[in-house]
């Protein structure tokens, strides 16, 4: 199984993400909204899909300073309707990282996603009322801090950078043909990475700077998931011909290649950050 993905506000730890969502999202009857109303004393919340489904396992990592004057932190996990609770002694205390852990089929770590947070005032609270925190597991979409549209690391879904290599790299300054775009087709293979089932999309986008080799369309907030992608370069005389495509730090150059969304684990603050990028060479 080919894997890679990326990082933000939470932990959901599968044997395989996607099975396990999709076993969810095929009951939705399981995805049954949790009481809103706080319990003393207790940070609670529930974890689910942008669809309801539960996602069992997430990770919740909570921080506070209790009236004794003690650092805490804790962490603690979904069940399998997605709910998480836990009682904290009085004290002040917020969500410090909320993140979903990804594994393969054979249990083996890739790295973490990031969850989405319905609570408003991330800053330290009062437990003595309750706290009540719920997170989203999305796979697309602009981030709490996603505030520049053109960065791709500002939406939940991943992005491709494409990178004109062999005959758009000759000369100087290379790159894409002045006047031309690129048209990329990603077609999905398998469920998405929160268990539902991909639509085969069809991109393009024009080089920033046409005629610089480092004028890079970028295809943004691609949900998550593993694709099939292949691509065109659309002339500016209204022709087009195919690209040959391979993954970048390869020399492997197909018709399509299988792209995977990229997963990381450096640590980040709640609500930066979204998922990565993969790079791709195009001749």
């Amino acid at each position: 199984m080919q894997a890679t993905r990326k990082h933000f506000w939470g932990l959901i730890a599968l044997a395989s993400i996607g099975l396990t969502l999709a076993r969810h999202a095929a009951h939705p009857a399981d995805a049954q909204p949790a009481s809103a109303a706080p319990t003393p004393g207790v940070f609670r919340g529930r974890v689910t899909t942008a669809a309801g489904a539960p996602v069992a396992g997430a990770q919740i990592s909570l921080h506070g300073l209790t009236a004794a004057g003690n650092m805490t932190d804790l962490d603690v996990y979904t069940k399998a309707d997605g709910t998480y609770s836990t009682h904290l002694p009085p004290g002040n205390y917020q969500i410090k990282y909320a993140w979903a852990l990804i594994s393969d089929s054979a249990g083996a770590h890739l790295g973490r996603l990031p969850l989405a947070t319905d609570l408003v005032n991330t800053s330290s609270q009062d437990i003595s009322s309750g706290i009540v925190a719920n997170l989203r597991f999305l796979i697309q979409g602009r981030t709490a801090l996603g505030t520049d549209p053109a960065d791709g690391h500002a939406y939940y879904g991943f992005h491709i950078n494409l990178l004109p290599e062999g005959r758009f790299a000759s000369g100087f300054p290379g790159g894409f043909p002045t006047g031309s775009s690129v048209e990329l087709t990603l077609v999905p293979q398998g469920p998405l990475e929160d268990g539902t089932t991909g639509q085969t999309l069809v991109l393009k986008e024009a080089p920033p700077d046409a005629g610089n080799y480092w004028g890079r369309p970028q295809f943004l907030d691609i949900p998550l998931g593993r694709y099939s992608v292949s691509g065109r370069l659309l002339k500016a005389d209204g022709t087009a011909e195919a690209l040959q495509l391979a993954l970048g730090g390869t020399t492997a150059y197909q018709n399509s290649v299988l792209v995977n969304f990229p997963v990381g684990d450096a640590a980040t603050v709640p609500n930066e950050g979204g998922s990565g990028e993969v790079m791709l060479l195009a001749e």
